[in-house]
């Protein structure tokens, strides 16, 4: 198994976030606000801008470090590294 996962995202920044500030709190912008919108009202989100914050508190916890982006005008990318386990690491979850 890969102790790496690579992700990608087409379109890159979009709206107010840039690269120099990706996952900063208080960038957000969203390609179909109508869409997102609705989202909201159906409770399918927690909460705007939240996600990075949550990954990054979720990966520590895990033991893992922050994941690392990589961001062009067209991609952002996210490589996030998998924890390394032992015989004497309890894994949880």
């Amino acid at each position: 198994m890969s102790a790496l996962r690579r992700y990608s995202d087409s379109g890159g920044p979009y709206g107010e976030v840039s690269a120099e500030n990706f996952g900063l709190a208080g960038f957000v912008a969203y390609r179909n606000p109508l869409l997102a919108e609705a989202m909201r009202v159906l409770n399918l989100v927690q909460q705007w801008g939240a996600g990075l914050p949550i990954a990054r508190r979720e990966l520590r916890a895990n033991g893992q470090q922050d994941p690392q982006f990589k961001i062009t005008p067209q991609r952002i990318f996210c490589t996030v590294k998998a924890r390394r386990v032992t015989p004497s690491t309890t894994v949880t979850r």
